[in-house]
């Protein structure tokens, strides 16, 4: 077969993916995006790599030509999400370009395939966790050089003789409660004879029976009885045991400043350590797992912060840099505190860093502010390091242990004046501070720890927008979800419902439940082995009725609710429902809003007033109504005036407005029409069929019947 010389190929190759970019970068309004343009040049490339037997490039291009087919198909519009797709589709082609010589380097493209699969059938989806699955994870692999830092915390830490003492009167307790119960269903036994006999027995009364019943009923508030304080017994005791898991945060804090003193030495820096924690103890599961998030704290600070004592000496700083590990409790969770002195983070080190990994980025990495690039330095690849030396040991490595303790991290930094790194965590896996939810007849425990705040919203407050539902929470739009998108239950049918705002590492929704019930304080157990496959599940705790209630892994449940789209839930608020249609009446008569509000109520739309155009002005800048009414005559401000005013306010340009007219000879219907008015109805011929249907008519929903049958 004839081939082109490999150099042509990538030539040739390269010289597609530079139009591509032309067109992507040259194109000002996305949805004038030239696709069958940029789908001739995926052909192009899809030719070359199969002429050439180039299969990955091939296979990634021939996913693109089906990809643009399928949305010339649905005729979808050319959205931002669109344009990101071509942009990571060029993106991965150039790496697998450039990784032909590199026998190192084994690129997958498995994760963009199935993007390409579900943004085909018009689902949004992450470009960017696509990458780092596919190439970046492929790009940081890289043999592991240094030793791993060894810190020992197998040492014998003494524990209370109160505690074992407590340990074995709850063992006694349990025991004399088995003795009793046991007793009891002997007793059952002898009952159940008694009452044979009583049954056989010709001369046996109704008093006979009466007085068997009794006897079973204190058997059975005996043997419940017995249930609950074998119950109490059993907790009490596997909260003492616990306690024996309990280890003083020393343990990790004295190995962490020998080895900070080592690393200075190692660089030639001068330090000074202080730990403050107040004999702080924590669960020994938890300390392990601080042990790779402090150390790489303090190691960084070490090679990277603080300067070397010339250095120090040449800004006004003692030779001397200043190291603190400060500890604290606070509301039932261990909160650490670490900060340097140091020179501070090197943003345009982090910038350079991010647009290696994300090319894709560039023009995004250097326009975000200092502030928002705190949280790329726990992206895996990513350094604030002016050089490669030192350790290797990356605050990506701590977002996985600090995760595991269900714990949070986060950095401020100091320019010029170093770098304070915040850690909040439970003191022991075992106990959650958390609340007792219910969603579709189900009850649930969700962790303190995620949820920001608790609100009461109404079902007018969810914007209904193209791809999703949301609520306006202060300056941000925040996604909201029913969480029975991921079960079988129903939506409430109440208008009014609690919205739980959760945070997850740099993500924020809402979830939509019926009910929160109580905040507690819980003893966490593992899953069961049949539930240790669900994800979306990171334990169990007990109620006050000892009845078992799962535990919902946020941040699983965060991923799970953006890819589903639950049915009943856009029934329900969504803008084809007419529950969910806001009207707003405008109106000086008392009477008349009275009159025209329990009409529209009855057809069960929602409805708020207001006394003149003024008013109606304010109320429409701070809400989305559907449809507005208004009168015509009115202090302050009339109804042609105001219709005026309201098509000015963004997002009312095309808003239905109705005018209520006294009569025909009292208006120019000409102006109302001009100004903006979509229908007008008179007082004097008023008909309220013909008015309804006309709303229903407006807002898209002739054919939805409304009236209640009772009216």
């Amino acid at each position: 077969m004839l081939e082109i010389r490999e150099e042509d190929f990538i030539e040739e190759m390269e010289e597609n993916l530079e139009e591509i970019e032309s067109i992507l970068v040259n194109t000002q309004e996305i949805e004038k995006l030239p696709v069958f343009m940029v789908k001739n040049l995926f052909q192009n490339i899809q030719g070359l790599a199969s002429f050439n037997e180039y299969p990955l490039i091939h296979k990634l291009s021939q996913a693109m030509v089906l990809f643009f087919e399928h949305i010339d198909y649905l005729q979808a519009p050319v959205t931002q999400n669109f344009f990101d797709i071509i942009l990571i589709a060029k993106v991965y082609i150039k790496q697998l370009l450039s990784s032909i010589h590199d026998p190192e380097f084994h690129a997958s493209i498995e994760k963009i395939l199935e993007m390409l699969n579900k943004a085909a059938s018009g689902t949004v989806v992450d470009v960017d966790e696509t990458y780092m699955k596919d190439i970046v994870s492929f790009k940081l692999k890289r043999a592991e050089k240094e030793d791993e830092v060894k810190i020992d915390l197998t040492q014998q830490v003494p524990v209370q003789i109160k505690t074992i003492d407590n340990i074995v009167v709850k063992l006694n307790e349990l025991i004399l409660t088995q003795y009793q119960m046991k007793k009891k269903i002997e007793e059952i036994y002898q009952f159940g004879a008694n009452f044979k006999k009583l049954l056989n027995h010709p001369q046996t009364t109704a008093d006979d029976f009466k007085r068997e019943q009794k006897k079973l009923e204190l058997i059975e508030n005996e043997i419940n009885s017995y249930i609950l304080k074998l119950d109490t017994s059993s907790f009490q005791m596997q909260e003492y045991i616990l306690s024996l898991r309990m280890v003083p945060l020393s343990l990790l804090t004295d190995e962490i400043q020998l080895i900070a003193l080592k690393t200075a030495q190692e660089f030639n820096k001068e330090i000074e350590l202080n730990t403050i924690h107040n004999s702080i103890m924590v669960d020994k599961i938890i300390l392990e797992n601080l042990k790779i998030p402090l150390l790489n704290i303090v190691t960084n600070a070490i090679e990277h912060g603080i300067e070397r004592p010339e250095e120090r000496e040449s800004k006004g700083k003692k030779r001397q840099g200043k190291l603190q590990i400060r500890a604290f409790e606070s509301s039932g969770r261990i909160r650490l505190i670490v900060e340097d002195d140091g020179n501070g983070i090197h943003y345009d080190a982090i910038r350079q860093s991010a647009i290696q990994l994300f090319p894709h980025r560039k023009n995004q990495i250097l326009k975000t502010i200092p502030e928002k690039l705190n949280r790329l330095l726990f992206i895996k690849g990513i350094t604030a390091a002016h050089n490669q030396e030192g350790k290797g040991f990356g605050l990506s490595d701590s977002i996985k242990s600090i995760k595991a303790i269900k714990g949070k991290i986060s950095l401020k930094n100091r320019k010029t004046q170093g770098v304070r790194f915040h850690l909040s965590f439970p003191k022991s896996l075992t106990t959650f501070y958390g609340y007792f939810i219910k969603s579709g007849g189900e009850k649930f425990f969700i962790p303190s720890i995620y949820i920001s705040e608790i609100l009461i919203v109404h079902q007018n407050d969810i914007l209904d927008l193209s791809t999703m539902q949301a609520v306006k929470l202060r300056k941000d739009i925040v996604p909201v979800y029913p969480l029975t998108a991921l079960s079988e239950g129903k939506n409430s049918s109440s208008t009014k419902f609690p919205l739980l705002i959760v945070k997850s590492h740099n993500e924020t929704i809402g979830i939509i439940v019926d009910e929160v019930l109580y905040h507690t304080v819980a003893i966490y157990k593992p899953l069961p082995q049949l539930l240790q496959s669900i994800s979306a599940l990171q334990g169990i705790v007990f109620d006050e009725d000892f009845k078992i209630v799962n535990i919902l892994y946020i941040p699983k449940i965060i991923q799970m609710l953006k890819e589903t789209k639950n049915i009943d839930y856009k029934e329900q608020y969504s803008e084809n429902n007419i529950s969910y249609k806001s009207v707003l009446i405008i109106d000086d008569s008392a009477v008349n809003r009275e009159i025209t509000t329990v009409m529209l109520k009855r057809n069960r739309f929602s409805v708020e007033t207001a006394i003149d155009g003024i008013e109606g002005l304010q109320k429409i800048k701070g809400k989305n109504y559907h449809l507005i009414i208004t009168d015509t005559n009115m202090p302050r401000m009339d109804g042609l005036t105001f219709i005026e005013n309201c098509r000015k306010v963004n997002g009312y340009e095309k808003t239905p407005i109705v005018v209520l007219a006294p009569s025909q000879e009292a208006i120019d219907r000409d102006f109302y029409q001009k100004a903006g008015a979509d229908q007008i109805h008179f007082k004097a011929d008023f008909d309220r069929d013909i008015f309804i249907e006309d709303i229903k008519q407006l807002l898209g929903m002739n054919d939805e019947k409304t009236e209640d049958s009772s009216h």
